[in-house]
């Protein structure tokens, strides 16, 4: 059996890309890669594109996340390299971090954030933060235990109970007033962005 026969699993490949590019790719212009054919690149696989200045061995810190949805051999006119076709990731929309609201900080501010990428379980008073508007599901396409009265009231008791907090922290967030937008902001419940410093609707 030869290594071309061979199935596996789509995998990651870590890759640096200078700025010009990597811009190029978060905004859809650039939508292929021509890299030297030194891995094994299948389609499906995973390329974590680094930012990565000219001249420098280490990332800006940005990074995306794009596909192989086709491989070109362009061995013929540049031996050794491929072109790979690459469709852009979608942001998750899992959160992206929680907003602890009773943290008890050294600086006597209430509020701060801690990312996490992982959803559990949160405590009281710590709520998760989305980058984008969060979908709602229809009944029908829940499972059946989620789809139960009992859950579905369960889950109104604890939105009822959450509401409330909300009302009283943004009652809290009203001293606030010289805030000029110009902070982070976040989607609330209903979909609406808001001002992740006041509260207030952008």
């Amino acid at each position: 059996m030869t290594n071309s026969q061979l199935i596996r699993e789509p995998i990651t490949h870590e890759l640096k890309i200078f700025p010009e590019f990597f811009s190029a790719v978060c905004t859809g212009v650039k939508r292929a890669e021509l890299r030297k054919n030194d891995r094994d690149y299948r389609v499906g696989d995973r390329l974590h594109l680094l930012e990565t200045l000219r001249g420098s061995c280490h990332s800006t810190g940005e990074f995306i996340n794009a596909t192989i949805t086709h491989i070109a051999d362009v061995g013929e006119w540049m031996p050794g390299y491929v072109l790979l076709s690459v469709k852009r990731e979608t942001v998750g929309s899992g959160p992206v971090a929680t907003l602890d609201v009773q943290s008890g900080r050294a600086d006597g501010r209430k509020f701060a954030l801690a990312y996490s990428s992982v959803a559990h379980k949160l405590p009281d008073g710590v709520y998760f933060l989305y980058c984008q508007a969060q979908t709602t599901l229809g009944r029908d396409s829940l499972p059946a235990k989620q789809a139960s009265l009992e859950y579905t009231s369960d889950i109104e008791n604890l939105l009822e109970g959450a509401l409330a907090r909300v009302a009283e922290l943004e009652s809290e967030l009203s001293e606030w007033t010289d805030c000029k937008h110009d902070g982070a902001t976040y989607y609330d419940m209903s979909g609406r962005e808001r001002c992740g410093r006041c509260g207030a609707d952008i």
